[in-house]
């Protein structure tokens, strides 16, 4: 069970039986997936960061979004991990689409662009 605070930047869970919390400023949004032993952290800096941390709590990576990208939720699919991200004008469709489903590398943090949100 995952439980956090925007307005306090706080995140606690527990793991393997122990209680886990963080403090995290400008927090945007927490993605909690016990199944790939993954949680993501998503704040607000001068542009939007993602952090990976595994359920102990230990930080595993960054994730930078793709150049003309901006990171702005996640997605859970049976086997990975999504970021979705809203591409500038630069990366619209001819439908005027901009909104893109980036698989996650849960072991370095890249991104691979996949299909439209």
């Amino acid at each position: 069970m995952m439980f956090y605070d925007l307005k306090l930047g706080l995140i606690r869970w527990n793991e393997k039986g122990r209680s886990q919390e963080l403090t995290i400023k400008d927090l945007i949004q927490v993605g909690y997936f016990p199944r790939k032993r993954t949680i993501l952290i998503m704040r607000n800096t001068s542009k939007r960061e993602v952090i990976g941390l595994d359920l102990e709590g230990n930080f595993l990576y960054d994730v930078h979004p793709p150049k003309g990208y901006v990171m702005i939720y996640f997605q859970e699919f049976a086997d990975y991990l999504s970021i979705v991200c809203d591409g500038d004008k630069n990366h619209e469709d001819k439908f005027g689409r901009n909104r893109i489903n980036f698989k996650l590398d849960t072991i370095d943090g890249s991104l691979k662009k996949e299909n439209l949100a």
